[in-house]
Order: C-alpha cells, then structure tokens, then sequence
C-alpha cells in the first residue's frame, strides 16, 4: 500500500484496486486514479476530523462509497445529499461489523466523540484511531482521570483481542496533552503488535514526533514514521 499524509489526523491509502481517505479536513488530496474505488472513512463529527465537502469533491472517481460514525447521521442530514450519494453512506456504531468487497470493518469506541476503525483488506490489518486516545489534562480531577484510563485500557484491549497483528496504524500524539502527550502512543505499542505507525493529531508540530522518537529504543524507534510536511507519500508501506 501506499500512504499519504494529508493534514492532522487526515491520510490516503492506495491500494491496487482501491483508494482509502480516513478523517479528512484540510489538505491537497494527491493525484489518484479515478478508475478505482474509493472509499471514505470518518470517525467522527467535529471539525477537525469532518468535512462535508467530501461528499462532492470526489464525483469524479468511478465509485464512491462512504464509511461514517453514527454521530454523523444528524450532520449529514442537513447537508440534503442526493439520493446517489445517500445510498452510498454507511453509518457505523461502536463495536459493529461491516463487509463489502472483501473489506471488513470493525469499530470501537472513541474515548472522545464517534469511532476507531480497523480494516481488514488483502491480507493487511489497518487502525485508524480517530479520537480514540488517553486524553489527560492538567484541569482534570482525580476520577475523571481514572474514568478515562478504564475507558481507553478497554477499548485497546478490545483491539488486541480482535488483531494479533496490525500492518499500518493511524494513532494520535497531541502536544496539547504537555506531559501527558505520549500516554496513548506508549500504551498502544507496549499492548499492540504492529509493524509501521503514523502519529497524527499533533497539529503541525512535526517536532513532537522526533522528540517522542529520541526516548524510545531502537526496535520501537523504527516503527514510528518521522512525518515532516503535508503531502509526503510513502511507497510500499
């Protein structure tokens, strides 16, 4: 496969057959065939992560299907699509399953607002978090930090029951988070077999990447991808 670095949590999949976007917002999309299928993943409804010019910017692809978290269904609603783009929609809840073309879906649950995702496609397990992180903040009191320990620990061991091993994995490292900005990252590989890892959600603060890769040992250094601009691809991931 090869991956594109769109924007914050924002990336492209070019596999053989077919095109995956996850969480689109902002970006240059790169040049793509438009004979193959597409297919739109967004894992939640906030701004950031959402935007509703999806549903009309890839008209000229020969197959658009659309792969959104239930949280969307109201949003979309007011967009008054055409039939032709309604009937491509999928809407998912946590914890349900969906097949199509030899591609299946699994959702989680954010530990924030909609879901995870994790794909199954030609041999190859991919993970797109969404918001699905260890968010801990200064302000926050000694319950809700527990509170959203349990919920996030669940849903990961969650993903480890369903995925010995995943390929490719989209997982946040969000500089806003100060000391607390690795918590999720570090939990994911310590619990999560995977090969290659793409942070997201940091913001643009490409630096935050390098300064969490200086701390880990070699082995896991190798896994973390340094992204360092919108746009760069990845060949043969």
């Amino acid at each position: 496969m090869k991956v594109t670095y769109i924007k914050h949590s924002g990336f492209c999949i070019e596999w053989e057959t077919g095109i995956w976007m996850f969480d689109y917002w902002q970006g240059e999309i790169p040049s793509l065939p438009e004979d193959k299928q597409m297919t739109i993943f967004v894992s939640h409804k906030h701004g950031d992560h959402f935007n509703p010019e999806i549903f009309h910017m890839f008209s000229q692809y020969a197959s658009v299907q659309y792969i959104l978290s239930d949280d969307l269904r109201h949003t979309v609603k007011k967009q008054n699509l055409p039939e032709h783009v309604l009937s491509a929609i999928t809407f998912m809840k946590p914890y349900t399953v969906y097949e199509n073309d030899g591609m299946t879906v699994r959702t989680l649950r954010s530990t924030d607002s909609g879901v995870a995702f994790l794909v199954e496609y030609g041999g190859k397990v991919v993970y797109h978090a969404g918001d699905l992180n260890w968010w801990v903040w200064h302000e926050e009191s000694k319950q809700e930090y527990c509170d959203m320990t349990a919920r996030f620990q669940r849903e990961i061991a969650k993903l480890k029951e369903w995925a010995s091993h995943i390929d490719v994995a989209f997982v946040p490292l969000d500089p806003r988070q100060e000391d607390w900005y690795r918590l999720g990252m570090d939990y994911f590989v310590q619990q999560i077999d995977v090969d290659t890892i793409f942070p997201m959600h940091f913001w643009e603060s490409y630096e935050w990447i390098e300064k969490y890769k200086a701390t880990l040992d070699d082995d896991l250094k190798k896994k973390i991808v340094s992204i360092e601009r919108e746009g760069v691809q990845y060949e043969e991931v």
